[in-house]
């Protein structure tokens, strides 16, 4: 599958206060729709930094480093403020309003701005200022109890769940604003947090909390829901059987002369991966190999539908990358470059603002700037 110019929002600018993974994803995504995402950080840098990550959540992205404890550092984001068309933070409940780069603020500076705030709780409620991280999200929505085998034994989701979802449904929700804009002219300011989006994806087990599916019915671990939805041990990996319906999987079972269920998994483990992948396929069922990252990375599938990019990092050298999730016109987006080091483009957007080299000299010399 080709690639194309991610030139979708090449004319929207961003103001890019955020850091760790929801938030710096969310506007990462805009960066690779093609805004021009101006990441602002402190002179310790995104506290994520350390993190192979963040190359894909910053990628795309010009980086400047300024202090916000200084008023003219402040300046600095009212000026990039008025030029830019939404800003995006994920900052502890009051950090915002008291750095004076919350929504009033900026509003001041920019009367059609959107304004996207990503958060842990929310902005109302007694959580509200409460920090949090995915973890904790995952133990207070009941989704570890959900992963696990039951309620005395909670299983921890390694994937940030919560901080993605989170990050997708800011982007949107920046998207949404921004084409609102396009025909009112009017100011939005959106927020979604990450406890509600965790909740969001989990929208179906609400629902059973009342009305007990079938699928519950049986006995299920954390292997899977029952015996025809299920991980199994071949010969040489696990596989996912999914045998749709019970007939199926007795149709299985049968044809590999397992008398129970205990035989069916004796016999599985003497078997190869791609032959039970084949036998269920045979019954109408679906069947997939359980992979290691490093065996995906190798997986045919990535090369033929261009799933995988190259990226050259000045920390890493070459790195690998997913692309954007979004395929238009049948192409994917194209990356243009890596997550910028720290303040690597601190000089050149101060430029583009109007500040003289002198101006710049004497903001590095009191410490505005890095």
């Amino acid at each position: 599958m080709e690639t194309m110019n991610n030139k979708l929002l090449q004319s929207f600018r961003v103001l890019d206060l955020a850091g760790y993974i929801a938030g710096a994803y969310c506007s990462g995504l805009l960066a690779d729709l093609g805004a021009d995402v101006i990441k602002v950080e402190s002179f310790d840098g995104d506290g994520f930094r350390a993190l192979a990550g963040f190359e894909t959540w910053n990628r795309s992205k010009r980086g400047i480093a300024v202090n916000l404890q200084h008023q003219e550092g402040k300046d600095i984001i009212y000026e990039i403020s008025k030029i830019s068309d939404c800003v995006v933070q994920n900052y502890r409940y009051g950090v915002a309003e008291k750095l004076s780069v919350d929504y009033e603020s900026i509003l001041k500076y920019n009367k059609t701005i959107t304004y996207c705030t990503i958060n842990a709780y929310g902005t109302t409620g007694p959580y509200n200022k409460t920090p949090g991280f995915d973890p904790l999200f995952q133990a207070m929505s009941g989704s570890m109890v959900y992963q696990s085998e039951n309620e005395d034994r909670p299983a921890f989701m390694r994937v940030a769940l919560s901080d993605y979802t989170a990050a997708l449904l800011g982007a949107w929700s920046v998207c949404l604003g921004l084409f609102d804009r396009s025909k009112t002219g009017k100011p939005h300011n959106v927020e979604t947090c990450l406890m509600n989006t965790i909740m969001a994806v989990q929208a179906a087990e609400f629902f059973f909390i009342d009305h007990k599916p079938w699928e519950l019915e049986s006995t299920h671990d954390n292997l899977g829901i029952n015996e025809y939805k299920h991980l199994y041990q071949c010969s040489d990996s696990w596989i996912y059987l999914d045998a749709l319906n019970q007939e199926n999987f007795n149709l299985i079972k049968s044809s590999t002369n397992s008398s129970s269920q205990e035989d069916f998994i004796k016999h599985l483990s003497t078997i190869e991966s791609n032959k039970v992948i084949e036998l269920v396929r045979k019954y109408d069922g679906f069947c997939e190999k359980v992979s290691t990252t490093k065996q995906l990375m190798e997986n045919q599938f990535l090369a033929d539908h261009s799933m995988q990019i190259s990226v050259m990092s000045p920390t890493y050298g070459e790195i690998k990358q997913s692309v954007h999730p979004a395929i238009i016109d049948n192409k994917h987006l194209q990356t243009s470059k890596a997550a910028p080091q720290l303040g690597e483009d601190t000089d050149t957007v101060l430029r583009e603002l109007g500040y003289l080299e002198t101006d710049i000299i004497k903001l590095r010399n009191g410490r505005v700037i890095l």
